[in-house]
């Protein structure tokens, strides 16, 4: 039986803020598929002790404070070391809301530095060796609040809309090099961030009522599109946006 083009199993990985929420889904399943990752944590959370009990050949935890421009810049050199070789996957899903005045410019600081800057750093050292093999993909989780715009949260929905384009400014500087990059684009998920929201009836339902399929998405939901991107079954995709909403933002009436 040849290998399934969706398979990730022995891909070295390199994933930001795998404590919880999407980032959380997408390490246990990356780590189930059979691939070797190293992940961020601002603090260990509540999966990293399974994690490490299930996971131990494979899995690589690294405490990092994403915000800490020199930090960043030497991730992937650690993960290179850590991991055996190169990286042929960079997921970045590391963010932040502060609980600050939205219009405030210490709110957008605090979200570009880990949503953006962190980023910047991190693809700008890791496509450069990803093409040097020919090959890699580098995949940035962003959210649909990066397409249409939604009250009281600037900073976060200009970040992502910023973090879109530079994905897509990377697919086109190395594409020819073999290294793609493309965003994933959740909708409203249920998460620690996203708690409060969920719990209050009125946001709950204006959120549900807006999408096809007339509810929220798990973190779970994101790890099939994430997936697909990490692997050869999206060897000629590159550069998109591959929404992943329940349907919101195609609804009409």
């Amino acid at each position: 039986m040849t290998e399934s083009v969706f398979s990730i199993a022995g891909k070295r990985i390199l994933l930001t803020g795998g404590g919880s929420g999407i980032g959380g889904a997408l390490l246990s399943a990356c780590l189930k598929e059979g691939a070797l990752v190293v992940a961020t944590y601002r603090v260990a959370s509540q999966n990293f002790d399974y994690l490490q009990n299930n996971f131990r050949i494979t899995f690589f935890p690294m405490l990092c404070d994403l915000s800490d421009p020199a930090a960043v810049a030497a991730l992937p050199s650690q993960a290179t070391q850590i991991l055996g070789g190169g990286i042929d996957v960079l997921i970045h899903s590391a963010w932040v809301v502060p609980e600050i005045a939205p219009y405030s410019l210490k709110n957008l600081r605090m979200t570009a530095s880990i949503g953006l800057e962190a980023a910047y750093i991190l693809y700008g050292v890791v496509a450069p060796e990803m093409a040097v093999r020919k090959k890699g993909s580098i995949i940035s989780i962003v959210s649909i609040n990066g397409l249409r715009a939604f009250p009281e949260n600037p900073a976060y929905t200009s970040i992502k809309g910023a973090l879109q384009m530079l994905t897509k400014a990377v697919a086109r500087d190395f594409g020819e090099k073999g290294v793609r990059a493309n965003n994933l684009c959740p909708g409203y998920v249920r998460t620690r961030m996203t708690a409060a929201s969920y719990a209050d009836p009125v946001r709950y339902e204006e959120r549900r009522s807006r999408t096809m399929l007339g509810r929220w998405a798990e973190p779970e939901d994101m790890v099939g599109p994430c997936l697909f991107l990490a692997s050869d079954a999206s060897a000629y995709v590159t550069g998109i946006d591959l929404i992943v909403d329940g349907g919101w933002t195609a609804k009409g009436m």
